[in-house]
């Protein structure tokens, strides 16, 4: 029986809890997903208890800190599933993480990497600036605006042609909700001699990424929209790129010795976080999957595409307005995006939010490749989190309504 209650996961955040006059209705978690107190409070302690270095200093204040960090590292590692002995990456965000892998993995000319061509900027530029540096191809596989599904026979079809060196690509769309056949994908590739990396950025707040299941080579994320704190990210490889990879930035902490003409580099993780780290923010990052953890995925992300529906449902007796993405709700995650008709989408979106605290998003949300191809105008796009309720959907579509009028 569905059993999943907002009500109690919003009093975990200070902006939800407050009374419900007061509080927000916040629909842009694509974008950034609200902090859990246990977050805020992690990161404070940090700053009032022992805020210092991890690893360098031998005083109290650094056993802690280094305790707790390693505590954050174990904590994620074990949510994605490495394998034994291998560990994550802390990172600033997704856009770093993938930057990195681009400039570590020893790319050829001619050779491919192959993407969508519904990726987000931070999946599609490091690859375009490759093609300029390198000569490295750059193919993008199409995703219609209304694809139901994705087709594994043309990504087949390109695969075969050879010299796919990566495939790069999103779990969950930012744009559409459309969410890939990973498992599926990684196999193909793999049997073309391909290796993967995984945007997750969307996926890790809504559902269990198992890196050993998927068995994806790479994968990126970013904390910031898994209900952890900012400037925060995460890098995953296969244990084997992250021992022979040399770092692409250098400096303190990712090594153990130098002299004037040579070095010796720490072991991984810790040869990628060069320099003084965000301590707080990784701390942080643990106290949100810690908080993550504890949440039934299946039955919250059962609660996301009710309320889906019940948007949907509302949305298309509207005249003028056009759903992108997937006809069906299920198919689109906590995505609802669409076209405002001769309504400007930036208009509409300050105007939820000054009349009625509802903060949505408007633009073209970071694929304007994608929205030019397809001659789209910029949407307003609704993301929903675990904390929203069918209330705050039905005062939406209200408010929508009165502005359509």
């Amino acid at each position: 029986m569905f059993n999943f209650n907002p009500e109690k996961i919003r009093k975990d955040f200070a902006c939800l809890s407050k009374d419900q006059k007061k509080a927000p209705i916040y629909f842009d978690n694509a974008c950034m997903t609200l902090k859990p107190n246990a977050v805020t409070e992690a990161i404070i302690s940090y700053y009032n208890d022992h805020p210092s270095c991890h690893n360098r200093a031998a005083h109290e204040f650094g056993e802690v800190t280094t305790k707790k960090v390693h505590q954050a590292r174990e904590q994620i590692d074990k949510y994605i599933n490495c394998r034994p002995g291998e560990s994550i990456v802390f990172t600033k965000n997704t856009t770093e993480s993938i930057n990195m892998i681009a400039n570590m993995i020893d790319f050829k000319k001619g050779d491919v990497v192959l993407t969508t061509d519904l990726e987000h900027n931070s999946n599609m530029l490091p690859w375009q600036f490759l093609n300029i540096k390198k000569s490295v191809t750059f193919v993008q596989m199409p995703i219609a605006p209304d694809t139901e599904e994705f087709d594994l026979q043309e990504f087949q079809n390109i695969l075969s042609k050879g010299k796919v060196k990566l495939v790069s690509i999103f779990h969950t769309s930012n744009i559409t909700g459309i969410q890939l056949p990973i498992k599926e994908i990684t196999k193909l590739a793999h049997e073309n001699g391909a290796m993967v990396l995984l945007d997750a950025a969307q996926a890790i707040p809504h559902h269990q990424v198992d890196v050993q299941e998927l068995d994806i080579d790479f994968m990126a994320f970013s904390l910031h929209k898994a209900y952890g704190p900012t400037g925060m990210g995460v890098m995953y490889a296969k244990e084997q790129y992250l021992n022979s990879w040399v770092p692409f930035f250098v400096g303190g902490e990712g090594i153990t010795d130098t002299t004037y003409d040579s070095c010796t580099l720490s072991q991984a993780p810790e040869k990628f976080e060069v320099g003084l780290q965000n301590y707080a923010g990784i701390i942080g990052s643990g106290a949100a999957i810690k908080w993550l953890s504890k949440i039934n995925l299946k039955k919250a992300h059962a609660h996301l595409i009710k309320l889906n529906e019940q948007l949907s449902e509302g949305l298309s007796s509207f005249d003028g307005l056009k759903l992108i993405g997937p006809s069906q709700a299920k198919n689109r995650s906590g995505i609802v995006n669409f076209s405002t008709g001769n309504r400007n989408p930036a208009e509409v979106c300050l105007m939820l939010s000054k009349m009625e605290k509802i903060m949505t998003r408007s633009g073209v949300h970071c694929g304007h490749s994608w929205f030019h191809k397809y001659d789209l105008m910029p949407t307003l796009r609704v993301s929903l989190a675990f904390y929203n309720t069918e209330a705050e959907v039905e005062i939406f579509l209200r408010k929508m309504r009165d502005l359509i009028k």
